[in-house]
């Protein structure tokens, strides 16, 4: 079965942009970097991945009849915003339930802690702003560019690699952690 066969209700501009990194590669001054910009690819604010999921969960449930969306998280979620977004966007009503905090490994980059802002990620953070005008949220996207440009500058990734940086969205996570960027 093929992602085709099921309904989806659009929410999104089309495919998410891929564009280079000049700035950022030539600062690191080893592989050059692209990003897949799904920070990029809606009308709804910062939507990312979560909005591309939500354009199939959202067919489905309109399918059935259903009238609220109900979704999970901790106060920082741009999962759970996104839900409120999407259902005000097509007329449904919305409840969220917000979780508190919890720590768990980091099972993809261990290097760069729990899921509480690193000083690496924070400085990753900074850079990638600061070189691309690319604003990446501190716990996923801030942890994925830490790993990358720690793993360009130690040279794990070749200078003769292209990477593709997919940027998943997750900007609204920078307001719990203004103290950190002041």
């Amino acid at each position: 079965m093929s992602i085709g066969s099921f309904e989806r209700y659009p929410l999104l501009f089309g495919p998410s942009p891929v564009h280079p990194l000049e700035r950022l590669s030539a600062h690191l001054g080893g592989a050059p970097v692209w990003a897949k910009r799904e920070d990029c690819n809606s009308g709804i604010a910062y939507g990312g991945n979560k909005t591309r999921k939500l354009e199939y969960l959202v067919a489905d449930a309109l399918a059935k009849g259903c009238d609220t969306l109900v979704s999970i998280g901790g106060v920082q979620s741009n999962h759970t915003r996104q839900v409120a977004a999407v259902a005000a966007r097509v007329g449904l009503g919305c409840l969220l339930l917000q979780e508190s905090w919890v720590n768990w490994p980091d099972a993809v980059y261990d290097k760069v802690g729990n899921i509480l802002i690193s000083r690496l990620a924070g400085a990753d953070v900074r850079l990638a702003a600061r070189t691309e005008g690319m604003i990446t949220d501190p716990v996923y996207e801030g942890k994925s560019m830490a790993g990358l440009i720690d793993l360009i500058g130690r040279r794990e990734i070749e200078p003769a690699s292209t990477v593709l940086y997919a940027h998943l969205g997750g900007q609204p996570a920078l307001n719990a952690y203004s103290a950190l960027f002041s």
